[in-house]
C-alpha cells in the first residue's frame, strides 16, 4: 500500500468478507480500523467499488474507487477521503488527484 505522496505505507493485512473489510497492521496484529464496501460496474470492463470505514482510523470516511481481479490478485484504486477526490479512471497511484493503487494478494 502508499501513501498519498506515492511513498510505501508498509505492509497491512485486509480480511474482505462479503460485505465488510478489516484493516490489522501484520506486525502487531493491531486492528487499524474496519469498514463496509459496495461492488458494481458501470461498464463490462470498470469495475466500481465504495467504501465507507465504520471504525478505528477510517471511520466515517468514504473511497471511492475502481478494481480489478486477477487470479488471487486485486488490483484496488481509490480515491483518499478528501472531498476534492475523484474515483480514479486508472489503476494507478496519481499522486496529483489524491489516488492511490492496492494490490493485493489473496493468502
Amino acid at each position: 500500500m502508499l501513501n498519498n505522496d506515492g511513498s510505501p505505507q508498509g505492509e497491512i493485512q485486509l480480511e474482505i468478507t462479503e460485505d465488510t473489510i478489516t484493516a490489522t497492521n501484520p506486525r502487531g496484529g493491531q486492528v487499524m480500523g474496519a469498514g463496509t464496501y459496495r461492488v458494481s460496474s458501470s461498464s463490462a470492463k470498470k469495475k466500481r467499488i465504495d467504501a465507507t470505514g465504520t471504525s478505528g482510523q477510517f471511520q466515517r470516511k468514504k473511497y471511492e474507487g475502481i478494481f480489478s481481479i486477477e487470479g488471487k490478485t486485486l488490483k484496488w484504486c481509490s480515491a483518499n477521503d478528501r472531498p476534492d477526490s475523484k474515483r480514479p479512471t486508472e489503476l494507478k497511484t496519481n499522486t496529483q488527484q489524491g489516488q492511490f493503487l492496492m494490490v493485493l494478494d489473496k493468502q
